[in-house]
């Protein structure tokens, strides 16, 4: 469809199967929204036209899966499935360490916070 690199975030392609449109996507994620699920925003943009889609991971997805979205009107007036395959984000070792050491004094504070109250 385009010369954009298929890692690219605003590559996507689009296809006709039996007159209906399809909306072929990538959407790279956090690691651990794999394994908690989550919402990420995607944002598709079809000919200059921006369309911002709320997209809801479940829990326990993987890279490479592919998410189905029934009957999204990203093209205006025409509707269309928009199939979103989800990709990871690498993580550098630093980053887990600072998130797990942000965790960790969270936790802490709440224990505080909860045995002060329990006087």
């Amino acid at each position: 469809m385009s010369d954009v690199p298929r890692e690219d975030a605003q590559w996507l392609e689009a296809v006709r199967i039996d007159e209906k449109l399809q909306i072929r996507v990538p959407l790279r994620v956090m690691p651990w929204i794999f394994l908690l699920g989550g919402k990420q925003n995607l944002l598709l943009e079809v000919d200059g036209d921006p369309k911002q889609l709320l997209i809801r991971i479940p829990a326990g997805t993987s890279p490479g899966q592919v998410l189905r979205l029934h009957d999204i009107d990203p093209l205006g007036e025409e509707r269309a499935d928009v199939f979103v395959e989800l990709s990871g984000i690498k993580v550098e070792p630093q980053m887990i360490a600072v998130a797990a050491s942000v965790v960790a004094l969270i936790a802490l504070v709440v224990f505080i916070l909860a045995s002060s109250g329990s006087s």
